[in-house]
């Protein structure tokens, strides 16, 4: 496991800083909300209902555009249902 994790760290490390942080319960990964593209598209969605209320409806095409696919192809059951509630699937 501490090669994985070294390995890992080592990865994270060279795209941007140390984001694989130790804690007493195992190991923490703390990024910038704005770098999680769920986080980002939800961003997107609110700021997208607020041109909309305001007569712009551009902005919800572009962050929908942002997605390729299901978003929740690939995802375990349990996640892919708590996901579909943040931002709906195909």
């Amino acid at each position: 496991m501490h090669t994985y994790i070294h390995g890992l760290r080592r990865v994270l490390a060279a795209a941007g800083g140390d984001v694989l942080v130790r804690t007493g319960a195992g190991y923490r990964l703390v990024l910038d909300p704005a770098a999680v593209d769920v986080t980002a598209a939800e961003a997107g969605m609110r700021r997208a209902r607020e041109l909309a209320a305001a007569g712009s409806a551009a902005a919800a095409g572009e962050c929908l555009a942002l997605w390729q696919g299901c978003r929740c192809r690939g995802c375990p059951a349990r996640w892919s249902a708590q996901l579909q509630l943040r931002l709906p699937c195909c």
